[in-house]
């Protein structure tokens, strides 16, 4: 069972010996069945990592249950880093739900496929929200296509995203109307073959008619695998060596991920090595180097680092500013209190949690505002006179 991802998919250890095609069927069964007391985010990925069984009664039943746990039950298993193939699931084989739907969308895991399904029946509000994703629209241009038609989605929400789209050179094409067809013979009832696997939801008859074969065929069938985004990037993207790289393999690089176009960085930005978050938390399209600083990978001495570093843009040290988490490190609020590009509001409110020797380098500091430096010199003398 090495091939399913567990610790991908949220699969405790204490019952991942239960999922194995070793197992006793009635085990896997029980399993499938969501019978095993666990949390919500555990029932997922256990229920999607048997819904790939080999035994079509084990696959049968995960899947069933998949389509049944509540909604509330849904909601709250779905978590920052959920594997994209059971949110693809959700999306693919349960009855929509906008609160569903959103939650989904608005996911940096959540791939391509499932987004596009979720926009073509995307309501008003949730169309709104897609057309202003842009890290989304840039990863995703495609889903231009499925906004335009949609209903839902309002004329200037349409050209928001279209003009964002034309600036920054990814805007799809939207395909010619195809010729009328010749007058043929009466087609043949359509075939089911291509989605047989497809379970079938409550009520549903065995003709899978309610399913858009049209949206199908567009954005092809459910593959119950374990895919995920990391699989586009090559191993030396991705993982952290413990030899640092020479010269010329820093520049290979970074001629790679140059060459690579906007929507690629950003995914990058989410998966990459120490090494790719350090050139991209550079990259001159501000919505790449953002989505460095928001990716949930970077280390303590990353944050200290590009929070004190005047040459990353406004917008980066603005999205570290802003994580209370990194607040409450100590060096954090040191590295921004001396960064003239940190808002001042916010260097105001660290200032004040400033050791004698930082508030004394402070009051010495050129280059940052004259209120924060006024600021550091009143509160050393209120502390520390004599």
């Amino acid at each position: 069972m090495s091939e399913i991802p567990f610790e991908k998919l949220g699969v405790p250890k204490a019952v991942r010996k239960n999922l194995s095609p070793r197992a006793p069927k009635a085990a896997r069964i029980a399993m499938a069945r969501g019978l095993m007391p666990v949390s919500a985010e555990a029932q997922l990925g256990i229920c999607y990592a048997l819904a790939t069984d080999a035994d079509a009664d084990v696959a049968k039943h995960a899947r069933k249950t998949l389509q049944g746990i509540p909604i509330k039950q849904v909601l709250g298993g779905i978590k920052h880093d959920t594997h994209p193939k059971i949110l693809e699931f959700l999306v693919d084989f349960r009855d929509p739900v906008p609160e569903l739907d959103q939650r989904i969308a608005m996911s940096r895991h959540a791939n391509d496929r499932t987004v596009r399904l979720v926009a073509q029946r995307a309501n008003n509000t949730l169309a709104e929200m897609l057309g202003r994703n842009h890290e989304r629209l840039l990863c995703t241009p495609d889903l231009y296509l499925d906004l335009v038609a949609n209903d839902a989605c309002t004329e200037d929400i349409v050209r928001g995203v279209e003009s964002f789209l034309r600036m920054h050179g990814c805007l799809p094409a939207i395909p010619e109307p195809a010729p009328a067809p010749a007058p043929a013979p009466a087609p043949a009832a359509p075939k089911v073959a291509k989605v047989a696997d497809r379970p079938l939801l409550p009520g549903q008859d065995e003709d899978l008619s309610m399913f858009n074969l049209e949206s199908l065929q567009e954005l092809g069938d459910f593959d119950f695998d374990f895919a995920d985004e990391a699989d586009v990037f090559s191993w030396d993207l991705t993982q952290d060596e413990e030899v640092t790289k020479g010269d010329e393999e820093k520049l290979s690089l970074v001629q790679k991920i140059g060459g690579m176009s906007v929507g690629h960085r950003i995914r990058l930005a989410y998966l990459g090595s120490l090494e790719v978050r350090a050139i991209l938390i550079r990259d001159t399209n501000k919505i790449v180097s953002q989505a460095v600083v928001k990716s949930g990978r970077l280390t303590e001495r990353e944050v200290v680092t590009y929070a004190g570093n005047k040459n990353l843009a406004d917008e980066v040290i603005r999205v570290i500013s802003r994580n209370k988490e990194w607040l409450r490190k100590y060096q954090v609020k040191v590295a921004l209190v001396n960064n003239p590009k940190t808002p001042i509001k916010v260097a105001m409110g660290l200032v004040k949690d400033l050791q004698k020797r930082d508030l004394m380098s402070l009051t010495r500091t050129h280059g940052i505002p004259a209120p924060l430096s006024a600021a550091a010199s009143r509160i050393y003398r209120t502390k520390y006179r004599k």
